[in-house]
């Protein structure tokens, strides 16, 4: 089963139809309580120009920052972390590695314990 960000909420149960990134034929995607449950190829007369493409999420492996949030920076919070994670999901990267360049070691244990806290309170 896949996790299901931003769609419905975690308790729900929904169906959406789309386009399957691989086919590009229409598929109709069960979610329960935040899960995909199963996907089913629909016929072409589902199809139509208002459906979306649908893929995996991708991954990164090295991110020092984005959405103007820099990992390594002095003034780095919570927010900041959770505002970069956000803008990641919102551009299909739902899986990274926060990475932190070189710098002072109580800047580094600073961000690290930062990074800590995000994870596991909201993660």
């Amino acid at each position: 089963m896949t996790k299901i960000s931003e769609l419905g909420g975690t308790n729900q149960t929904f169906s959406l139809k789309a386009l399957h990134y691989e086919t590009l034929k229409p598929v109709r995607i069960e979610v329960v309580k935040g899960f995909i449950s199963s996907v089913v190829e629909l016929g072409k007369e589902d199809s139509g120009p208002d459906l979306f493409v649908v893929a995996p999420g991708l991954i990164d492996n090295q991110v020092n920052g984005f959405a103007g949030v820099d990992f390594f920076g002095d003034d780095l919070s919570e927010e900041d972390i959770l505002k970069a994670t956000t803008s990641l999901w919102r551009m299909g990267v739902t899986t990274y590695l926060p990475t932190l360049v070189t710098n002072t070691s109580q800047n580094l244990i600073r961000n690290f314990r930062i990074a800590s806290q995000v994870h596991h309170y909201h993660c």
